[in-house]
């Protein structure tokens, strides 16, 4: 295959198993809504209908943003003063994964489980809210043994562990 565009950079086809994720997760969201959608035509006081809705969404969010890794990088890759700039496709596919995750535990703790919509939510952002607790102390331990991309040291010198 040539490239018609001489000087852009080539893409390389996805995988037969990243593309099979991928439409599994693209077409079990849209089942999930259109399920959804029936649930809360048949009942619009459901709340887990409506918030299924919102898992469908989500899911198939997650597929696109995991059909978008494996798309190459520029080269000519903007980088600020503190290296490269973060990737919008890993913001994207981190809210996808939180809606999925925060959503799913509502849903498992409203209706499986059958528990008051008031547990459903303290559930989800339990769960939710661990996730963001561990990734922030992670920054926070990398920080203290001097992972970050500045060789450890602060605007006023090196960073000390705190005792």
């Amino acid at each position: 295959m040539t490239n018609r565009f001489p000087g852009a950079p080539r893409r390389r086809r996805p995988s037969k198993l990243a593309a099979a994720i991928t439409a599994a997760f693209l077409l079990g969201g849209a089942v999930v809504v259109v399920l959804a959608v029936r649930g809360v035509l048949a009942d619009t006081g459901d709340d887990a209908s409506w918030v299924a809705i919102g898992l469908g969404v989500a899911l198939a969010a997650w597929g696109v943003s995991f059909h978008r890794l494996g798309e190459d990088e520029s080269e000519d890759e903007d980088e600020g003063e503190d290296g490269p700039r973060p990737d919008r496709t890993d913001r994207f596919g981190v809210v996808a994964t939180i809606a999925v995750v925060g959503t799913g535990a509502y849903l498992v703790t409203r209706s499986l489980l059958g528990h008051s919509m008031t547990a459903a939510v303290a559930v989800a952002a339990v769960t939710v809210g661990l996730s963001a607790l561990n990734k922030w102390l992670d920054a926070v331990l990398a920080r203290r043994k001097g992972g970050r991309g500045d060789g450890g040291t602060g605007p006023d010198g090196p960073v000390l562990p705190a005792d």
